[in-house]
């Protein structure tokens, strides 16, 4: 699909032998094609929806089957969906075409949810909710064979995490060279050194509030190609810590991370047999510095 079918929300000859494959009964005509999103690696999103019946729309995802990535998104979600439904279904793929067809989950994440008119009270039931739904995927017991098991966050990892942050944020967007210094690169070692050797789980690895949606009163994780091995902590400090910061601006920190230690270390204790937290959320505070 060029560009400017994405921009117009239109399909090409291919896209429309696609849906009509995949999609029982369709007619260009009877549908209405509109632009759903982009996201990175040059992935673009187009629901197709029934004119008049929001029900059955679907999401068709543009993409290329040359990334690497590619593989990893339909495997993982095939290997989740053996323990839970907490990802979009896929309906059909043609890695010819790059072209994945999957369900609509509608259009509000998290991060709508909380933009919108509704309670501190409320913000907390629904990052508690998140919470719950964390601590199952990080419980399930994903065989090493799996593709999400292929890779994992570790120490290499965390070095290449900050030195995106060195080059991407400090230097070219902050213009802070000054504090790249010898002690800087010193740290930032010994931090992942350290954060490398905490206990194992199934992360989501970029588990923040535009990538949990919410639809027909239930939570959907979206963007989770980059799902691997890693601790438990980095997952959470990415949905606190990040920049949106709703948890903080309504419910504080202190509270959230009194639910948070709370619900996932008795949960995951059974999964791991070691403790995750050490007091105050030291631990997924160094998570969410290499983060």
């Amino acid at each position: 699909m060029t560009k400017a079918n994405i921009e117009i929300g239109t399909l090409n000859s291919a896209q429309l032998d696609f849906c009509a494959r995949s999609i029982p009964g369709f007619d260009l005509g009877k549908y209405e094609i509109s632009i759903a999103g982009r996201a990175g690696s040059n992935r673009d999103f187009l629901r197709i929806r029934p004119n008049g019946d929001i029900g059955s729309s679907r999401i068709l995802i543009t993409w290329t089957s040359k990334d690497p990535d590619w593989d990893r998104f339909i495997r993982i979600n095939e290997e989740v969906g053996l323990f839970m439904p907490i990802l979009p279904e896929i309906y059909a793929t043609d890695a010819k075409q790059g072209l994945i067809l999957e369900e609509d989950c509608g259009l509000k994440t998290l991060k709508d949810y909380c933009s919108g008119v509704v309670s501190k009270k409320e913000i907390l039931t629904m990052y508690e909710k998140v919470l719950d739904k964390l601590i199952a995927w990080q419980s399930m017991n994903m065989p090493y064979s799996s593709v999400l098991s292929s890779r994992a966050l570790d120490e290499e990892q965390f070095i290449w995490e900050s030195d995106y942050f060195s080059t991407h944020c400090a230097s070219q967007f902050f213009g802070l060279d000054e504090l790249l210094t010898d002690s800087w690169e010193k740290e930032r070692k010994q931090l992942a050194a350290e954060v490398a050797e905490f206990p194992l789980v199934c992360l989501h690895r970029d588990f923040q509030s535009e990538n949990i949606v919410l639809h027909n009163g239930n939570i959907k994780f979206v963007d989770f190609q980059g799902a691997r091995l890693g601790a438990a902590e980095y997952d959470l400090a990415s949905l606190l810590f990040e920049p949106s910061g709703f948890w903080m601006m309504t419910c504080g920190l202190r509270v959230l991370t009194i639910i948070a230690e709370t619900r996932i270390q008795e949960s995951l204790m059974q999964v791991i047999k070691k403790p995750l937290f050490n007091g105050s959320c030291k631990r997924w505070g160094r998570m969410g510095i290499c983060r």
